[in-house]
């Protein structure tokens, strides 16, 4: 099949919508990917209610500043009985320059009637190269023996821990993938270990003043959705590193009955915050950074 993409949101970024280091935050990216495949749903006459995410993959191509806009765009790369994988990507709308990508495997809690099938054959597309993963493996992260047991046998951190509120949620009382993505974010500063960071401050070409970090691409797979006033603890850890990059995992878990709610795997950037280039790991802050690595992950 070669059917086209249609667009299925349109907008710009707001100020507040921007992280300490000026970026368009992830969990607003993935916000707007979640009004997308609401909107495309609709179109094929598929009520969002009636669908889970099983598993989900990011992206993040070109930067965003405050008062960009962007659109996005939505094409099913594959549609079977009571499943399917769709595609979102998030553009500039000046350019038409790509910004970010979306991946979703899903499920419907009954077959997909004909209708919507044959709507879903007309935006059916090969999956392209800017969606697929790049520094992850297609399951990579999935850690199917993620709980909250083995997280602390094998040296995980707890870095976050909070109660879904109603903005937390969905119209079904769900666990939004956007406050997922936010929960996971507010997490991260909470990590041990810097001292690759000082490493590379020490290191790198330059002696850079401010050495940041940005998340370039995530996989989410999920095992159950949390609902409104359940717990939810993150568990986290540094998985390995090249001189491009970092690996992180993160566990949801759920404090009641220690199961995974989600386990993720993220990769990072450094970033001279000054010069607003990316930082290569020197061979000091690589050694580093697998010192303070969690063996298991």
């Amino acid at each position: 099949m070669s059917g086209e993409a249609i667009e299925v949101w349109r907008g710009s970024v707001q100020s507040w919508e921007c992280d300490h280091m000026g970026h368009f935050n992830t969990r607003f990216y993935v916000q707007k990917a979640e009004l997308a495949l609401a909107y495309l749903f609709a179109e094929l006459g598929i009520d969002s209610a009636q669908v889970t995410v099983k598993s989900q993959h990011h992206r993040f191509h070109r930067e965003v500043r405050a008062g960009g806009p962007i659109y996005a765009t939505a094409q099913v790369a594959s549609m079977g009985e009571s499943d399917a994988h769709v595609m979102i990507r998030i553009l500039h709308s000046a350019s038409g320059d790509l910004s970010a990508s979306f991946s979703f495997h899903v499920t419907g809690d009954a077959p997909w009637s004909a209708a919507s099938l044959e709507q879903a054959a007309a935006i059916t597309g090969p999956l392209d190269a800017a969606v697929l993963p790049r520094g992850l493996q297609e399951d990579e992260g999935a850690d199917p023996d993620a709980n909250r047991e083995r997280a602390i046998a094998i040296g995980m951190q707890a870095t976050g821990r909070t109660v879904l509120q109603s903005g937390d949620c969905d119209a079904e009382g769900r666990l939004s993938m956007s406050a997922a993505m936010g929960i996971i974010a507010d997490s991260i500063p909470n990590m041990r270990g810097s001292e690759w960071r000082e490493v590379l401050k020490q290191t790198a070409p330059g002696k850079p003043e401010r050495i940041g970090g940005a998340l370039v691409e995530f996989a989410f797979h999920h095992r159950s959705w949390p609902v409104l006033g359940d717990r939810v603890e993150v568990w986290s850890g540094p998985v390995d590193c090249t001189d491009k990059v970092t690996k992180v995992a993160h566990w949801l878990i759920d404090p009641a009955s220690g199961e995974a709610l989600a386990s993720v795997r993220a990769v990072g950037v450094s970033l001279d915050l000054d010069a607003r280039r990316l930082i290569p790991l020197t061979q000091e802050a690589q050694e580093a950074y697998r010192r303070e690595a969690v063996a298991g992950l």
